[in-house]
Formats: C-alpha cells, sequence, structure tokens
C-alpha cells in the first residue's frame, strides 16, 4: 500500500512539473492525484513573456497582463500610446493631459484660446490680446498676418510655435463705404513662386478693407497678373456680382507661371480694357487709383 502511494505521488508531481495547469492534491490518509485544468483562452500578444492566460482571472490591457481581483487597466490618454498603466483598485488614475493653459509669450500674461487639452490638441493666441486693440500681428517683414499657436505634444507639454519676424502693426481700417474709387490693380508674377504667396496674402486683405463686393459697394475692383503674358483674375463687373469670399477665392486660385516682367504690357492692356472711356463698368465720375504690386 506505502508502495502504490509513493507511486502514485512520483507520478502526480511528474504532471505539475509538466504543465503548471496540473495541481496536486492531498485527500483523505492516502495522496492521489486530483488533476485540474485551468483554460487559458487568451493572451496579450505585446506582453514580454508572451504567455496565454485565463479571462476569468486576468485581463490584457494594451498589451499588459493585469489581475482582474486586484488591478485594474487605466489608459490616461484613451489610447494605446504608451501612456497606460496598471493601479491597484481603489486607486485613482486621473486622465493624463495638458492640465494648464500655455505660458504667457511676454509678461502681458496673454490667454489662449483652447479647443481641447489632449495630446496634439492646439491653442490659439487671440492677436488683439498679443499686441493690443487696433493692432495685428504679422510675420516676414510685417507683410503676413499671422497668430500664435500651442500644441499639446505626447509628453504632455505645451510647444508654443512662433512664427519668424513677429511685429505688431497698426490694422489697416476698412475704407469708409462712402468713398467711390475705381481700384486697377496690376501684379507682377515674376518674383518666385514664395514671393507671390506673400503678395496673393496682402490681395486677399486689400478685398476686406475695400468697399467692394456688392451691387450697392462704392467701390471698384479689377486685377490682372503679368510676367510674359497678362491673365485676367477680377474684373470690375465682377466686384459688382461676387462677394468678398468669391472674389477671394478668385486670388486663391491664381498659379504661378514663372518669370518675366513685361510692366509696360500690363500698363498698356489696363489702359485700353479697364479705364473709362473703354469700359462701361469704370464710372467717369469716380477717380481711378492704379495700384501697383510685384
Amino acid at each position: 500500500m506505502l508502495t502504490k502511494s509513493i507511486k502514485l505521488l512520483l507520478f502526480c508531481l511528474t504532471l505539475t512539473k509538466a504543465d503548471n495547469d496540473l495541481q496536486c492534491k492531498g485527500t483523505s490518509e492516502v495522496l492521489k492525484p486530483h488533476l485540474r485544468t485551468i483554460v487559458k483562452d487568451a493572451c496579450c500578444p505585446d506582453d514580454p513573456s508572451g504567455k496565454p492566460y485565463n479571462t476569468g482571472i486576468r485581463g490584457c490591457c494594451c498589451g499588459k497582463v493585469f489581475t482582474l481581483d486586484k488591478d485594474e487597466c487605466c489608459m490616461p490618454n484613451g489610447s494605446c500610446d504608451g501612456t497606460e498603466k496598471i493601479v491597484r483598485i481603489g486607486n485613482t488614475c486621473e486622465k493624463t493631459n495638458c492640465k494648464t493653459d500655455p505660458d504667457p509669450i511676454t509678461e502681458g500674461g496673454e490667454q489662449f484660446t483652447c479647443q481641447g487639452k489632449d495630446v496634439s490638441d492646439t491653442c490659439t493666441l487671440d492677436p488683439e490680446d498679443a499686441c493690443g486693440e487696433d493692432y495685428v500681428l504679422v510675420d516676414k517683414d510685417g507683410i503676413v498676418e499671422t497668430t500664435i499657436t500651442a500644441t499639446c505634444d505626447n509628453s504632455f507639454n505645451w510647444i508654443t510655435s512662433l512664427p519668424p519676424n513677429l511685429c505688431c502693426v497698426k490694422a489697416c481700417p476698412p475704407i469708409p463705404d462712402t468713398v467711390k474709387l475705381d481700384f486697377l490693380m496690376v501684379i507682377d508674377k515674376s518674383i518666385g513662386n514664395a514671393n507671390f504667396e506673400i503678395v496673393k496674402d496682402f490681395l486677399r486683405r486689400m478685398v476686406d478693407i475695400l468697399p467692394v463686393g456688392s451691387p450697392e459697394a462704392n467701390g471698384r475692383l479689377s486685377m490682372i497678373t503679368y510676367n510674359r503674358i497678362i491673365e485676367r483674375v477680377i474684373t470690375l463687373e465682377d466686384s459688382t456680382t461676387n462677394n468678398k469670399e468669391q472674389l477671394k477665392q478668385k486670388i486663391d486660385d491664381i498659379v504661378y507661371t514663372g518669370r518675366g516682367t513685361f510692366t509696360a504690357n500690363a500698363l498698356e492692356y489696363i489702359l485700353n480694357n479697364d479705364m473709362h472711356d473703354v469700359n462701361s463698368f469704370n464710372r467717369a465720375d469716380v477717380a481711378d487709383i492704379v495700384l501697383g504690386l510685384g
């Protein structure tokens, strides 16, 4: 009887050593094997051990195994991006983000306007707050109106983007609606693609301040571009039948086509096509303002 019990014990120990899922228990006065299999029905592919586990006992959190009755998974950023962690049940897991607003860029205490404070969310500084009332914030030597932004990065820090050559300049007030003027704009395109994008931004701003964009407006606007060839952008009639957004879209649609400065040809074109004695939309009783830009 003793020999039989020893043999059974050795058999049980051998099974236990071979497979951790098998457990050996003693019953009554005789040792005998009692085998219980723990079903392993899931795994965490990214877990370093690579071992399967039983979902009734453990869980998987973005590749990390945790025990259901002791721990819980916390993903502070709401996704598997390396910020998730396992915490003890009952502990507080706060969502990690950029908790405060971006720091002011000067001692003036400027306030950023934020749409959110999670990773990749962006805050924008109001130009009026940065420069003061009636001023605008510009870069690139005071030509292009710009903004200052701050972005929440992967480390939950605000990264503030400062464009080059920042400057506050006096805002151009809109021309009073009562002013009657016919604006004839001649735009040189032979200045390089990057510089021409700056010119286009200026033209859009001009449309904003000019009294154009409706049949009732007192101002009218024509615009051509030139290098070796002359291209029409806006006619005087366009400025009465298109609103400001439609006029600015025509400017956006201008395609840079290379070099060649033929200014005399462009001015002659305006004289022959846009002056009041050849164009009915150019009013004889209103002053013409010819603006060359390049």
